[in-house]
């Protein structure tokens, strides 16, 4: 994990949420990137990442996070509060939280319309 990151705050939420999912997880962190990740291939290999909070509030112009954002496949993002609702999100594996996110995602695009 880079400095950036803001490893005292990332490194726990990062182990605990490895350490809760299966073994199919990784880190997925970057230099370049302003939040540390951990993600998992789906068999079509695609990946889910969640991004994982940097700092206690938000503040984008600095770079410092306090949500965990969930970048599905690249199609949409979920965004969520707290550890405790990421690992609800994921109780049930990757399978019902992908297709929770595409309900999701239709609903949306139903508003829209």
């Amino acid at each position: 994990m880079y400095q950036h990151h803001n490893s005292e705050i990332s490194r726990p939420l990062m182990d605990k949420l490895i350490e809760t999912f299966d073994e199919k997880w990784e880190d997925t962190s970057y230099g370049n990137d302003s939040m540390a990740s951990i993600g998992y291939e789906t068999l079509e290999g695609e990946w889910i990442i969640i991004y994982i909070p940097n700092a206690a509030e938000c503040d984008p112009s600095r770079e410092e996070f306090s949500t965990f954002t969930v970048n599905v496949c690249d199609k949409y993002f979920v965004e969520f509060e707290n550890i405790d609702e990421v690992i609800e999100a994921f109780k049930n594996g990757v399978g019902e939280f992908y297709e929770v996110t595409e309900a999701i995602e239709r609903k949306a695009a139903a508003e829209i319309n």
